[in-house]
């Protein structure tokens, strides 16, 4: 089935090479490393194959003052860094080198014009009717379709198939491996299309898309994780400064919209809020406030020894000078990027968005900088595509 699959994605991009590329995109949530395709993984052979054609077909393909080569060139030489030490490691440079800087430098490079991008949305639309669709349908029947489906391809170190957040609430995952990834997963697809009704409902904004929100709003609640109830509360903030640009009755959709939802789900999520706050008034488990103070430091005092580069490739959780307790759910990019790649991983992925910014257009630059404290903030709380798909997922930053 998965070469059925490669297949498929084969045709779009021989069809039409810059198309193929976007549609793809979305499609990385599902299979990403663990999909298995013989003795590699799915994602590493379709990134592989796709960066092959961009090379071998550059000269019809480059963009001239395509402005971010220094930031993807920067971001390399970290990966490659990052592959090699402390030993040489092919999955891990594989996945460097072509899953995640190389595959997002060939979809920045496709999102070329109006059509490609419209392209991209459809995609992420089908994409995310999927993933919401199919918690939705598990939500209500119990039966986990295409999760079952994913996990029978799915070669995962950890995978929690049965979560209860408390009492007798039952955590949905869709077909991801946790479902915090599953709430994060539709954080992202909920702000862009909230981003494309807000922003450019004329040019880019399709009725389907009210499909995709729903299922994304119930999938948020549904994960039972904080995580992305607090992505989305941050990150939807900038939205604010586009309300000029809709109807008054748009205006009044959106306010009985909110209205429902605090109904239906408001003590809920102002439990799950206040558990972040005060942990020992609640009876909402998992980490709080203060562990997360607690992990950021102790990461600074392991990383003070190697603050260059890091451990590198290593499994941090394995090695036994740490200790695990402390650092158990420590999910922050922040952390995560320090410990494995140091100094120079932080400022490598740092600069990214401060070479973004130098190219935007001004009327631009406030909302990104508000959408990018939305990011920093979500970002201290998960490591899901913040740092291995940000290029290829999180379309957001460049769709602004």
């Amino acid at each position: 089935m998965q070469y059925l699959f490669l297949l498929v994605f084969l045709y779009f991009l021989l069809k039409d090479f810059r198309k193929g590329v976007v549609i793809y995109a979305p499609f990385k949530f599902f299979f990403y490393e663990g999909f298995k395709l013989g003795p590699t993984s799915f994602d590493i052979a379709l990134s592989t194959i796709v960066c092959a054609i961009f090379f071998i077909k550059k000269r019809k393909l480059i963009i001239e003052n395509f402005p971010w080569k220094k930031s993807f060139g920067i971001l390399l030489i970290s990966g490659v860094i990052f592959s090699f030490y402390p030993s040489f490691y092919i999955g891990e440079f594989l996945r460097q080198v072509f899953c995640i800087y190389g595959y997002g430098f060939v979809f920045f490079y496709s999102l070329s014009d109006k059509s490609i991008t419209n392209t991209f949305l459809k995609s992420c639309t089908l994409f995310a009717i999927l993933l919401a669709g199919n918690g939705f349908f598990q939500l209500v029947t119990d039966q986990n379709l295409l999760g079952n489906f994913h996990d029978s391809f799915y070669n995962a170190e950890f995978t929690d198939n049965s979560l209860v957040r408390f009492g007798n609430f039952s955590r949905i995952r869709s077909f991801c491996s946790h479902s915090i990834s599953y709430g994060v997963e539709c954080v992202v697809f909920l702000i862009t299309f909230l981003y494309m009704y807000f922003g450019y409902k004329k040019e880019y904004f399709a009725k389907s898309m009210y499909f995709a929100i729903f299922f994304c709003a119930i999938g948020i609640i549904t994960s039972g994780s904080r995580t992305p109830l607090l992505g989305v509360a941050i990150m939807i903030l900038p939205l604010m400064t586009k309300l000029n640009r809709i109807s008054g009755r748009q205006k009044l959709i959106v306010i009985l919209a909110i209205t429902c939802f605090c109904a239906l789900f408001g003590s809920y999520v102002i439990e799950m809020i206040n558990s972040i706050i005060n942990p020992d008034k609640t009876s909402v488990e998992g980490s709080n406030t203060t562990g997360r103070l607690e992990q950021f430091a102790y990461s600074i005092y392991l990383v003070k020894n190697n603050w260059l580069l890091g451990y590198g490739n290593v499994n941090i959780m394995d090695m036994k000078s740490f200790d695990y307790g402390i650092l158990y759910g420590a999910e922050s990019i922040w952390m995560v990027t320090i410990l494995q790649k140091g100094i120079i991983g932080i400022l490598a992925y740092a600069y990214f968005y401060v070479d973004v910014f130098k190219h935007l257009p001004k009327k631009s630059k406030i909302f990104f900088c508000l959408f990018c404290i939305g990011v920093a903030v979500d970002r201290q709380c998960n490591e899901f595509d913040g740092y291995k798909y940000v290029f290829a997922n999180n379309d957001n930053v460049i769709i602004i």
